[in-house]
């Protein structure tokens, strides 16, 4: 049966979509955003959705998603606990949260979205479980630096696989493990509501996002990540949301498995 845009077999699982994971290895692979992204606008909004599989437990902290200067959003993983700082306007003051994971081989789905002018809108899923209860946010009279550029060289630049400190720290802390289908934009969605949460993963399963990630709420994200298909893993360093390019730097390779499998 058809639901919206998505084939809903009797059994369960989102039908005629599959995805492909790719590896970070830890070394070499990161992608950059050289500047801000295209059209982004401070606010308070965040949300972010994405599957991930074979995490380090070297008690090491890496960087899935960081920023240079002031920000403007950074996701660090430790042990199977994720650690998500937007950075404030003017002060860079840090808003935190957390979610722990059992770090095995299967693959697993993470999915956020924050308003921080309330704390009744802050909603984190894990497996399409909620887990908002475990985690600690804060109000902020500043928005969000989406769109703040604090120097002349490290204009607002985000990383997928590192952050900005060079030196061994960085090379350190650089991203080891597998993700798919990664969505990111300043935007707030419910995901109490089922449907809004079913637009990012049903019956355990990757929903298709749409071509340019506007599936979800009808606007592409300013950052989505995606080797849908047969695509080789080269095509999920091309974003194929509405904040402009990134620059790959190493050589992305195939997941073994799909979180579609």
């Amino acid at each position: 049966m058809l639901i919206g845009t998505q084939l809903i077999g009797f059994g369960g699982g989102v039908r005629g979509y599959r995805t492909q994971g790719v590896v970070f290895d830890g070394v070499n692979d990161y992608l950059n955003r050289n500047g801000i992204f295209t059209g982004a606008a401070n606010n308070k909004l965040w949300t972010c959705g994405f599957w991930f599989r074979n995490l380090p437990q070297d008690g090491v902290t890496r960087s899935l998603i960081g920023s240079s200067g002031i920000g403007p959003v950074q996701i660090e993983q430790r042990n199977g606990n994720f650690t998500m700082r937007a950075e404030r306007v003017a002060s860079g003051a840090a808003y935190l949260a957390s979610s722990s994971f059992t770090v095995d081989s299967d693959w697993h789905h993470f999915v956020f979205s924050i308003d921080l002018s309330s704390t009744s809108k802050r909603y984190y899923y894990a497996d399409a479980v909620d887990v908002g209860a475990t985690h600690t946010t804060y109000n902020t009279a500043t928005d969000i630096a989406w769109a703040s550029d604090d120097s002349p060289t490290l204009s607002g630049n985000t990383w997928i696989g590192r952050d900005l400190n060079n030196g061994a720290t960085e090379v350190n802390s650089r991203f080891s493990g597998e993700i798919a289908d990664l969505w990111m934009s300043n935007v707030y969605i419910d995901l109490s509501i089922p449907a809004n949460l079913q637009a990012f993963i049903r019956d355990g399963k990757p929903v298709n996002l749409g071509s340019n990630g506007s599936n979800p709420n009808g606007t592409a994200p300013l950052l989505y990540l995606s080797a849908a298909g047969a695509a080789t893993a080269d095509v999920f360093a091309t974003n194929k949301g509405s904040g402009g390019g990134m620059t790959l730097t190493g050589a992305l390779t195939t997941s073994s498995t799909s979180p579609s499998d």
